[in-house]
């Protein structure tokens, strides 16, 4: 975590970070980054960005929890003890909230909120912006074989959001205009004469 937390320290708009595992729910740890900001105009959302050019995904935090300040102990080193625990709700993302429609969409919105520990998940939320990783891609397919549903794993890392997912599993047919049946030119003779009989 060390390392974690070197790079951070590093970013732009980084005042001090540190990184820390926590069980979350689930009993599964997670790390997660505590960070203060230079100033309050920090482009929270650019954090991650610019660590995934420097970290693998297993190294990348779940959640990103912004601070005032860190708490101390009285020899004034990080009181790690006393870091709140991250709210599980939907990180502020890039993208606009869409609520999940189709039951494809609401099994795996359901899925990802269940394994990232989040209140919600919308349609175009990307999933390892939300906190997944290389293990939890593989958790996500394995749940998804409990629906009968397929998913390769690498079709997560292409697809990574609820949109993309549903549309590779159950692709939408394209709307097409039924062909018009071709009718035989006597039949259209013979009516033609039909309508033209005198009564």
């Amino acid at each position: 975590m060390g390392e974690i937390e070197v790079l951070i320290n590093q970013l732009n708009g980084v005042k001090q970070a540190v990184v820390v595992a926590r069980e979350g729910a689930d009993g599964q740890k997670r790390l997660v980054a505590y960070l203060v900001a230079t100033d309050g105009h920090v482009v929270k959302s650019g954090i991650r960005a610019q660590l995934e050019e420097q970290l693998p995904d297993y190294m990348m935090p779940s959640a990103f929890v912004w601070l005032d300040e860190l708490p101390k102990t009285t020899s004034g080193k990080v009181d790690k003890k006393q870091l709140p625990a991250p709210e599980q709700k939907r990180p502020d993302l890039a993208v606009a909230y869409r609520k999940p429609r189709t039951p494809l969409e609401q099994t795996i919105a359901g899925l990802w909120i269940d394994l990232l520990q989040v209140d919600k998940v919308g349609l175009d939320d990307n999933f390892f912006e939300l906190g997944g990783n290389s293990l939890l891609a593989q958790k996500t397919v394995a749940a998804l074989k409990l629906h009968q549903q397929t998913l390769p794993v690498t079709k997560l890392y292409q697809f990574p959001t609820i949109a993309g997912i549903a549309n590779f599993l159950q692709p939408q047919k394209r709307n097409q205009l039924p062909e018009q049946r071709r009718v035989p030119k006597a039949s259209l003779k013979k009516k033609g004469h039909l309508r033209n009989r005198p009564t």
